[in-house]
């Protein structure tokens, strides 16, 4: 969230035509990539490694 005043000044200024939506942090809903990073993450984190001198 942007907390500068220069841009709550602008916004207010221009509110005639300048409309601001504030978006969730994280929503996987909205972006199917993360879904699977997570699922892939969970995996190589319990992936032992067999040979450390390879």
């Amino acid at each position: 969230m942007h907390l500068v005043k220069e841009l709550a000044d602008f916004a207010e200024e221009h509110k005639d035509w300048l409309q601001i939506f504030q978006m969730p942090s994280y929503a996987p809903e909205l972006n199917p990539a993360e879904g699977i990073w997570s699922l892939l993450k969970r995996y190589l984190a319990d992936f032992p490694a067999a040979d450390l001198a390879t």
